[in-house]
């Protein structure tokens, strides 16, 4: 019977260790920003100091003799595991904080996202505006072609091809320096992958969120450079020597401090924590104490009666 029922408190405190660590991993990769070495070692680490310090201090509550020795003892592994308890439970309260405000903290990283997003169409306006400008150039060009030849010979062949083939050429032209092909592509791809990753931040999954977390500046900050690149091609007109560079601001702010901002632990973290820890120290609450034990606080009180026990 007493195999049995320590059979019985060992599995449910591994069971409840198991808890406590997994979760207390899922709240850690969020406090980590996804770092899998950090997210996964302090719980490991944690969970297997809680469990032995249960097991010690059960181990000394069932000892015969020396009951003021082994007291000692088990009060003394009780209080490792009551400070192990206190300082491993952001992790473990982290996870509840971040699912019971999963919809404002989703809203806000996504609107850094979004923000992303419209960085292409920010500068697609841009690209518009510069034709559309260059456009007006080349016609007021051919007006003046009598006033300024030299301007006119610079971006016209005379006795060439007609003059709004050779207008439209230079456009397409110039288009294709300051939005090419390979724009087209890379925003593509950008787009895709910013909708893949909203679906992800919309669930919160924290295992999903390791590539979001670890690639989304980095990526953000690349794309940008490129746009940089296709932006700052030789001025090609008159006009647009003093233009300023594409400037556009990028915000990470969400992204990067939302999941790991620590919170008040709500009411069911709080109350599943207390059952997870009961179930943990299940081995040491279900061990029986020897019958000539006189108990705790007795042997305490008493230390000369009780320090060899009743032998």
């Amino acid at each position: 019977m007493n195999k049995s029922r320590v059979t019985l408190s060992l599995v449910i405190t591994l069971i409840g260790a198991i808890a406590f660590g997994f979760i207390s991993f899922l709240g850690n990769m969020y406090l980590k920003s996804g770092i899998l070495l950090d997210s996964v070692l302090y719980p490991i680490l944690y969970t297997l100091g809680l469990i032995l310090c249960a097991l010690f201090a059960s181990k000394f509550k069932k000892k015969r003799f020396n009951f003021q020795k082994n007291i000692l003892a088990e009060l003394f592994f009780v209080f490792i595991y009551l400070f192990l308890a206190i300082i491993s439970m952001v992790s473990y309260t982290h996870f509840f904080t971040i699912q019971n405000n999963k919809k404002e903290i989703s809203s806000k990283i996504e609107g850094d996202i979004e923000n992303v997003k419209n960085m292409f169409s920010t500068y697609e306006e841009r690209v518009n505006k510069r034709i559309e400008n260059f456009d007006g150039f080349l016609d007021a060009t051919i007006i003046g072609k009598e006033v300024n030849p030299p301007i006119y010979l610079k971006y016209f062949v005379i006795g060439g091809p007609d003059e709004n083939f050779q207008k439209n050429s230079k456009l397409n032209l110039f288009q294709d320096d300051i939005k090419p092909a390979e724009y087209d592509t890379m925003k593509s791809l950008a787009i895709d992958w910013l909708n893949k990753s909203e679906i992800i931040i919309q669930a919160l999954k924290p295992i999903g969120l390791i590539k979001v977390i670890n690639s989304f500046e980095t990526n953000s900050k690349d794309w940008y450079e490129k746009i940089l690149k296709y932006d700052k091609t030789i001025n090609t007109f008159k006009d647009e020597d003093k233009i300023e560079d594409f400037k556009y601001n990028l915000n990470f702010a969400s992204i990067n401090t939302e999941l790991t901002l620590i919170k008040k632990p709500n009411f069911i973290a709080i109350v599943t924590l207390i059952l997870i820890h009961i179930l943990i120290l299940s081995v040491y609450i279900l061990a029986i104490r020897d019958p000539k034990n006189p108990g705790m606080f007795k042997t305490l009180l008493s230390p000369e009666k009780n320090k060899k026990g009743d032998l």
